[in-house]
């Protein structure tokens, strides 16, 4: 897959609203970090903002965690969509990983910017498909960039050259779907107070 691809009410509005509860209840067990990206220098550019977020990790397969607790909570925007696409996917093998990251409202100087770009996995293969679904109204859009990562940390000049391709606006139960080689980014809410996303990394047979 090289498109983006986006879709809207994947699951049902009264589920979402349900999910939203749940997730934010205690399904999760959530982990303050100081940045999205773990990057040492948060300002490489004018462009970019980072602050601290949350973060809960149920499925990691390469560190062997898998969270049975809530299970059904957390993939079922993920099911869905692949039983709409005839995709057919192990959750325990095929699913690498699934974490939901819960962002902070930022400084309203920062609305534009982007959280600084990455892919989830590097190197990553062509079949590896990144999913995205956001989880509560709000904004702070994920960007989408030209230019393809090679694992090490970008200049000033780099992220400053950046293209963007696209960008999406969070809605509550919108899925977006690509290929996890595209460079990308999500950014800091300035107008509602979090922003909540599940990030699926998803290997395809």
């Amino acid at each position: 897959m090289e498109n983006i691809e986006v879709f809207d009410n994947i699951v049902p509005p009264s589920y979402a609203n349900f999910l939203e509860e749940a997730l934010l209840g205690s399904a999760c067990d959530w982990r303050f970090t100081n940045s999205t990206s773990g990057v040492v220098d948060l300002s490489p550019s004018h462009l970019i903002y980072e602050q601290f977020q949350f973060v809960s990790k149920p499925i990691d397969t390469p560190q062997n965690i898998f969270d049975n607790r809530f299970v059904q909570f957390f993939l079922f925007p993920l099911t869905l969509f692949a039983l709409k696409n005839k995709i057919h996917f192990n959750s325990q093998r095929d699913l690498l990983k699934c974490k939901i990251n819960l962002q902070t409202r930022a400084p309203s100087n920062n609305k534009g910017k982007f959280n600084y770009p990455h892919t989830d996995y590097h190197p990553v293969p062509n079949k590896l498909l990144t999913i995205l679904y956001y989880l509560n109204e709000s904004d702070g859009d994920t960007y989408f960039f030209k230019e393809k990562f090679d694992g090490k940390e970008m200049s000033k000049d780099q992220i400053d050259n950046l293209t963007i391709i696209k960008k999406v606006s969070p809605k509550k139960g919108r899925l977006v779907v690509f290929n996890g080689n595209i460079m990308h980014a999500g950014s800091h809410p300035i107008d509602y107070p979090t922003r909540i996303v599940i990030n699926y990394n998803l290997l395809l047979p």
